[in-house]
């Protein structure tokens, strides 16, 4: 095996093995870029190129290139050249973009022409075989343009078969993708609902308590009432009054608190009061509740039916209407603090 001048070992010693390292894509990515390697002496380049010349001269009877002047560098160029064109030719409907990675063939392609002129171009200038009596072009053009026809029909053979081997690496990459899409949005619902479920729960649960703590403050207020039935007699407001329903304003809304005869038996049961009275002002009933030595604090309300909403108060013969919601929201408080029994 004579290799060329500049010594590379070939990569293929026989056309079967060449072939099949072909039909296989490892030479798919060879392009006219790869002629710069041949120019810097590059191995892996040369080793491809210095194949086909020991095949052409082992398996196609071509005679050794001479190896003065730059016949080997130029042939070795060309073959790389030639190898690109029948790339692109055979290639040029296999793409990148999926989903089928199929483009439509040139009308008018040039690589046919460049493959003939880079094949008319083989075995001349340099490469000429001289004698004393002629001078004729090397064979090594005819016989590499048998190589590469089987060389296009391997390079298609593995563009037929990389081509769905991409459609379907394309549809299981979609499938994963999916999938993944699929177990996130199913994370996401997951995470939703026991977020939900727990927003639920936390609701369920404050309402129980909440329930419990009415229960519990309606047992006591009850209990209140009975203790304490001759004290409120003895308030002398009316019995409309004490059978109705208190309304409070807090935050701005309306809301039931509790009944007045509940509210005033506890009001007796508070020990940080020191007087409960009755009171009334301008026909508005209402309770007057004294602390400590501070002058008493009436709550005066507004009869509607057996509703009575709290209206106004009075301290030290002074009456201050409600009607600042913030004003509304304090006797609100105020008035459950009396109520729980403690100081206000």
């Amino acid at each position: 095996m004579a290799l060329p001048a500049n010594g590379v070992a070939p990569t293929w010693t026989t056309k079967a093995a060449f072939l099949q390292a072909v039909a296989q894509g490892e030479l798919h990515e060879v392009d006219t870029s790869w002629s710069t390697g041949v120019l810097t002496g590059s191995k892996d380049v040369l080793a491809v190129t210095n194949s086909i010349i020991v095949i052409l001269n082992q398996e196609y009877g071509v005679p050794p290139l001479p190896a003065t002047g730059d016949c080997q560098q130029d042939t070795a160029r060309l073959i790389v050249n030639a190898l690109a064109y029948q790339n692109k030719l055979k290639l040029e409907t296999l793409t990148d973009d999926g989903p089928n990675f199929y483009s439509l063939p040139q009308a008018n392609s040039s690589y046919p022409v460049q493959i003939q002129s880079t094949l008319a171009a083989m075995g001349t200038r340099n490469c000429v075989l001289r004698s004393l009596l002629t001078t004729k072009t090397h064979p090594i053009g005819d016989a590499f343009a048998l190589l590469l026809n089987e060389y296009g029909d391997a390079t298609t053979q593995w563009m037929n078969a990389e081509r769905p081997r991409r459609v379907q690496a394309y549809a299981d990459d979609i499938a994963r993708q999916r999938a993944a899409d699929t177990a996130k949005d199913a994370e996401r619902d997951r995470k939703h609902a026991e977020d939900v479920a727990k927003v639920v729960k936390e609701r369920e649960d404050r309402a129980k308590q909440e329930a419990q703590a009415r229960a519990v403050q309606l047992a006591r207020a009850q209990t209140a009432v009975a203790r304490n039935a001759e004290k409120i007699h003895a308030l002398g407001v009316s019995a409309d009054f004490l059978n109705a329903t208190l309304y409070v304003n807090y935050l701005g809304q309306w809301r039931s608190f509790m009944a007045c005869r509940q509210w005033v038996a506890q009001l007796f049961d508070n020990t940080n009061i020191a007087s409960v009275e009755g009171r009334s002002r301008g026909g508005h009933p209402g309770i007057a509740i004294k602390v400590g030595a501070n002058p008493a604090l009436s709550f005066l309300f507004r009869m509607e039916g057996k509703d009575a909403y709290v209206y106004a108060y009075e301290q030290s013969g002074a009456l201050t209407v409600l009607t600042d919601p913030q004003q509304l929201s304090s006797i609100a408080v105020l008035m459950n603090v009396y109520a729980s029994g403690a100081a206000p």
